[in-house]
């Protein structure tokens, strides 16, 4: 089977023998087909993300590449009218052949009326609440009346053939690098301050929003190894005011596959009480040369789009899309995100992570990201207190903080975006449980290695799970305590309780460990990973420890 369709500056050339065998063929219109990567890119892009489209090509995909002045008029373009854009992708989702994604490429507002025709994709206008007649790409996506999109839909925000080219090269280098990098399985988790009118309620925000994320952690599958900041005192992961920026920063150089932030944020970057955290500079001057990963925020206007096309005015999420050396990928709202959306939002896409292995496309977990803010559960009092500490207050029915929200919520970065496989190359086989001071043996295989290999086999704290040996923190100078506080920092991001060698022969390896005596968690992770010829082979299950008898 050909493994694209030849492409042109306007329309994908389909010749009649082949649109009569899709139509008459259930294979091919099925699960089997090739997907199909549909491009619309504004004209001064087009050389510029050539590369992309012959690396979809090679890959499989029906490429379907198509300039705005084939589709809008000069005018259509200046005013914003994307209307018969829509019609036209819609059109073409419907005939594809195999699931179907959409990248746009160029700016939704140019500075000026020159530069529009040349770099600019315009958005739709928004339908409901807050959104109505504010720009939104999430029509795109919609076949039908319904506003919770069944094609993947991402934006690369150019406004320069340099800046296409980049974020273009950038994809390929994560799809490449992420195959076997070690930080493909690493989740960095960003909580800023809830804050608070007055004492009382920031106490109870910080317990709320401390314990809820705590809890969260523990839903992700132990293939994955979570880093974490909480910016919430009297959290084992809280970073003092003074060091929140530094260690932010740290924590994004050492690498992920996804970086989540849970907090609040306006266009120019985070906020949390009066300390710095991360914000449009720094996004748009970071240097994370391997494992910059997908960008996942749930504050305020991260995605936000100018009209005047102002690069002040714009959401610290373009500008993190924009830098070479930045993340891959971006999703967050255009405009002011409610609380009870954002944790819906994430909670969507936990269940990807919560699973034995991604989608394999980024566009699978965007659509189950809208999945959650559509139609994810919430009961109606915890919707109460969100909206109450950080949304309408009782003015917006959830119902239509959906609608709202869906419309608000963009991706910057290709949908068809190859998400690393943190499927486990050990296999490992532990007890079903155990018990605190218990010794298990552990067996594992590797994959087809011969002869001996060095493996290390590690117990490890749950994601979530409080560290045990925590220092006090004195009450005397500020100094002191930042230090007592960043020593339990350090801690709580080590998660490492035991650590046995061993030797796999031919590829087969058992080890057995002796279990602390104190295992307060309900679980504990095991992790394997092979020193032989092949260091990124790793593994990772749960084991379940025993209630001690009454």
């Amino acid at each position: 089977m050909r493994k694209s369709i030849r492409t042109t500056g306007r329309v994908t050339v389909r010749p009649l023998f082949l649109a009569v065998l899709l139509f008459c063929s259930p294979t091919l219109r099925g699960a089997d087909a090739p997907p199909t990567w549909i491009v619309v890119t504004a004209p001064a892009f087009r050389q510029a993300i050539e590369p992309l489209v012959q690396h979809r090509a090679a890959e499989g995909f029906h490429t379907t590449v198509i300039t705005t002045t084939d589709v809008l008029t000069p005018q259509e373009i200046r005013h914003g009218e994307a209307d018969k854009l829509r019609d036209r992708l819609a059109a073409l989702c419907r005939e594809s052949p195999g699931k179907p994604c959409i990248l746009l490429i160029g700016v939704a507002y140019a500075d000026s009326d020159q530069n529009a025709l040349a770099t600019v994709v315009p958005a739709l206008s928004g339908k409901v609440g807050r959104m109505k007649n504010q720009p939104s790409d999430n029509g795109f996506g919609c076949l039908g009346e319904d506003l919770l999109p069944t094609v993947a839909v991402g934006r690369f925000p150019a406004r320069s053939a340099d800046e296409a080219r980049d974020m273009a090269g950038k994809t390929i280098a994560f799809e490449r690098d992420g195959r076997q990098a070690p930080w493909r399985r690493g989740i960095t988790l960003l909580v800023g301050n809830p804050g608070g009118d007055s004492a009382a309620e920031r106490a109870l925000g910080n317990w709320y929003v401390g314990s809820a994320c705590q809890a969260t952690t523990e839903k992700i599958n132990p293939a994955w190894s979570v880093r974490s900041i909480y910016h919430i005192p009297g959290s084992p992961w809280y970073v003092p005011d003074a060091s929140l920026h530094e260690q932010a920063v740290q924590s994004l150089q050492a690498g992920q596959a996804f970086t989540c932030y849970l907090g609040h944020s306006d266009d120019s970057g985070f906020w949390s009480g009066g300390a710095r955290f991360l914000d449009r500079t720094d996004w748009s001057t970071l240097k994370l040369q391997h494992g910059a990963g997908v960008f996942v925020t749930c504050g305020c206007f991260a995605c936000q789009l100018d009209r005047a096309g102002r690069e002040e005015h714009e959401g610290y999420g373009l500008a993190a899309i924009r830098n070479p050396a930045g993340p891959v990928a971006v999703a967050g709202a255009s405009g002011e995100s409610y609380a009870a959306a954002g944790q819906l939002a994430f909670n969507g896409l936990l269940g990807d992570m919560a699973g034995p292995s991604l989608p394999q496309r980024l566009g699978d977990a965007w659509l189950d990201l809208k999945a959650g803010i559509a139609k994810g559960p919430m009961d109606f009092l915890t919707f109460t207190l969100f909206d109450h500490a950080d949304g309408s207050h009782g003015t917006v029915p959830l119902a239509v903080q959906r609608k709202e929200h869906l419309e608000m919520w963009t991706l910057l970065g290709d949908p068809a975006l190859h998400l690393p496989v943190i499927a486990p190359e050990i296999q490992l086989t532990v007890p079903k449980s155990a018990a605190a001071g218990a010794a298990v043996t552990i067996h594992g295989s590797l994959p087809a290695q011969p002869g001996d290999a060095r493996v290390r086999v590690i117990v490890e704290r749950p994601a979530g799970g409080r560290p045990l040996d925590l220092i006090p923190v004195p009450a005397g100078p500020a100094d002191v305590r930042d230090r007592a506080i960043l020593a339990n920092y350090a801690k709580a991001n080590d998660p490492v309780l035991l650590v046995v060698e061993g030797v796999a022969r031919n590829g087969q390896f058992d080890v057995t460990l002796p279990l602390p005596k104190d295992l307060p968690w309900p679980h504990v992770v095991i992790r394997a990973a092979s020193e032989g010829k092949d260091q990124d082979a790793v593994g990772a299950m749960a084991l379940e420890i025993e209630e001690p008898e009454k």
